[in-house]
């Protein structure tokens, strides 16, 4: 099916085998153009307005890096790099799934600034830590998920940067 919603991260177990039926990782771009050339990063939140989320596991949203192939499209080959180079990199930490708050925006304060880029262009993900850690829950038909706004329309992804100039 179509997210409409665009940004989510999803994983949901087959209810009769130890193993995920489904995995998304979510990515974000953000144009940080604005922020000069050797500045200063002293603090970076990632906002994101959270549709609707599910917490069956228990687990826990983890903030990572990413490295998809384009600033200006997204490939499926994005996904296999989510746990190498910088995807495999966790930026803040871990935020229980239970703990989101639907239809309003969740702000989750980075701990590692290392990817937020001056005078380029941000690229952050997100994922289940079941995904992130490579631990599998057991067999059961359980869902953890949570869906973001996209993008587009309203509600859009926001990251608050606080930086000085060199």
């Amino acid at each position: 099916g179509s997210d409409t919603n665009g940004l989510a991260v999803f994983c949901r177990l087959n209810s009769t085998a130890t193993q995920y039926d489904d995995l998304i990782f979510g990515i974000t771009m953000f144009d940080t153009t604005a922020i000069t050339a050797g500045a200063t990063i002293t603090s970076a939140i990632w906002k994101v307005y959270l549709v609707a989320h599910q917490s069956a596991f228990g687990g826990n949203l983890v903030v990572t890096g990413s490295d998809p192939a384009s600033a200006t499209a997204i490939a499926n080959s994005d996904y296999e790099a989510r746990t190498t180079g910088d995807g495999a990199k966790q930026l803040a930490a871990d935020v229980l799934f239970s703990s989101l708050t639907d239809a309003a925006y969740n702000n989750i304060t980075l701990t590692d600034l290392s990817e937020v880029t001056a005078a380029g262009i941000t690229q952050m993900g997100c994922m289940s830590d079941w995904d992130f850690d490579n631990v599998n829950p057991g067999a059961a038909a359980f869902v953890d998920q949570v869906q973001f706004n996209s993008h587009e329309g309203v509600n859009t992804p926001i990251l608050t940067v606080v930086w000085s100039a060199a």
